[in-house]
């Protein structure tokens, strides 16, 4: 059976063909390219400065959270406050509410850490 094969296709999968010189020389700069890209991707970043290490700009943003989740809740109680005349569960389906109550959980997650790092770290 393999005598009816043409003499290309009898020892095709056995043999090992080299590519032509240009092809392989394209082939080996594209996969070094890629190695190369690939490092820089993997080395680690250049070190980052915490923005907080400074006490002052920690005791700023500290002052500048409480100042927002004060505002939120305070708007938060009007919202509450203000009659609903679609009813109860209008309030629950209101976006503003949804968006305040996101925000005053973010800001107070990051307000207790920094009050941490201040309690661990100093002033």
């Amino acid at each position: 059976m393999s005598e009816s094969l043409p003499a290309a296709g009898r020892g095709a999968c056995r043999s090992r063909r080299r590519l032509p010189t240009p092809v392989r020389r394209s082939a080996l700069a594209a996969a070094v390219l890629a190695a190369v890209a690939t490092g820089a991707c993997l080395r680690d970043p250049a070190p980052e400065t915490d923005p907080y290490a400074d006490p002052e700009a920690r005791a700023a943003r500290i002052e500048t959270l409480r100042q927002s989740i004060d505002r939120d809740r305070a708007r938060l109680e009007q919202l509450i406050a203000e009659p609903q005349p679609r009813g109860v569960a209008s309030l629950y389906e209101d976006p503003e509410v949804t968006t305040i109550a996101e925000r005053i959980g973010a800001q107070s997650r990051e307000l207790a850490a920094l009050e941490s790092l201040d309690r661990e770290v100093g002033p």
